[in-house]
């Protein structure tokens, strides 16, 4: 029985210069061998000197476990400087793309200047709204990134009943700084 290697989650062939060792790992020989997890050796935590548990490979906390991802600072705008009105979310991995996309100057926008070597940028934008009480913030300072998922929460706030505000067309957005990260969507998560 011959395998063929497996296709990309955009169903895209394997293709390349990789492609012999893929087919070579994928040789029947490699395959008759039995996958067996490999032992976790306890790690001491910096904060104790006892070690930590180390999860078992049975355990459904060690196979669907969220990695955590610090935003490092956020800024919420009034008005967005992305093009458009609908909702976006995007991430913004250097400073060219930063100028191409936003055209503003990435202190005023973050509070900070950005390390882009170390970090990247998390953009998400409401639709166009009615007046200028609706905001975006950050629910939490953890992102939780799951099976190339970044799972993003936010908190967006609108006017009370029978408060006031001014009605003026605006876009709200919110702009995240987060240790670069590798995933392949980010899902918005109201709360």
């Amino acid at each position: 029985m011959m395998r063929t290697p497996e296709t990309h989650r955009r169903q895209r062939p394997w293709t390349g210069p990789l492609l012999p060792l893929l087919w070579a790992a994928c040789s029947s020989a490699a395959l008759a061998q039995p996958l067996v997890p490999k032992p976790v050796a306890p790690v001491a935590s910096a904060a104790s000197s006892r070690p930590s548990q180390a999860a078992k490979p049975d355990q459904p906390s060690a196979l669907g476990a969220a990695q955590r991802v610090r935003i490092l600072t956020a800024k919420s705008h009034i008005q967005c400087p992305l093009a458009g009105n609908r909702i976006a979310v995007l991430s913004i991995d250097s400073p060219q793309e930063w100028a191409e996309t936003l055209q503003q100057n990435e202190q005023a926008m973050t509070g900070r200047a950005i390390r882009w070597s170390r970090e990247q940028v998390l953009v998400y934008a409401m639709n166009q709204q009615p007046t200028l009480g609706v905001s975006v913030e950050p629910a939490g300072q953890v992102l939780a990134l799951k099976s190339g998922v970044l799972f993003w929460p936010v908190h967006e706030k609108r006017p009370g009943p029978g408060s006031m505000a001014a009605t003026a067309l605006s876009r709200p957005c919110l702009v995240a700084v987060i240790k670069r990260s590798y995933f392949q969507r980010i899902r918005i998560v109201r709360k």
